[in-house]
C-alpha cells in the first residue's frame, strides 16, 4: 500500500475481494485524494454494503455482474440465434488466447 502513489491517481480499481484490504484501500485513497474514484470488489452483499458505507464509489459483485451480462447477451440474441453464435466464437477465441498466455481462473479454496 505504501508503494502506491495515491495522490496522483484519478481512479483505483481493486479486483481483490478481501474486505479488509478494500476497506484500507478506500480509506487511504480518500485520505490523500478525496476526489479519486475507488472501485473495489466483494463476494458478499454484506461486504459490498460495508464498502459503500466506507465511501467506495462502486463495488463489483462478480456474481451479479455475470448475471447482468448474461441478461444483456440473451436479450441481444433472443431474436437472432446468429448473434449468440457470434458471441460464442468471440468468447472461444478470447478463452484460447488467455489459455495460451497462461491465464487461468484461480481454483477456489475449500475450507474443511
Amino acid at each position: 500500500m505504501h508503494r502506491l502513489n495515491l495522490k496522483e491517481v484519478d481512479m483505483v480499481v481493486s479486483t481483490v475481494p478481501d474486505r479488509q484490504d478494500n476497506l484500507m484501500l478506500i480509506k487511504k485513497t480518500k485520505e490523500v485524494h478525496p476526489s479519486a474514484v475507488v472501485i473495489v470488489t466483494a463476494m458478499r452483499v454484506e461486504d459490498a454494503l460495508d464498502l459503500y458505507d466506507a465511501e467506495a464509489d462502486y463495488v463489483i459483485l462478480p456474481h451479479f455482474l455475470g448475471g447482468e451480462r448474461m441478461s444483456i447477451l440473451l436479450e441481444e440474441s433472443s431474436k437472432n440465434i446468429k448473434k449468440l453464435l457470434e458471441y460464442k466464437i468471440s468468447h472461444v477465441k478470447e478463452l484460447k488466447k488467455r489459455k495460451k498466455l497462461g491465464h487461468r481462473h484461480p481454483k477456489k479454496h475449500r475450507h474443511r
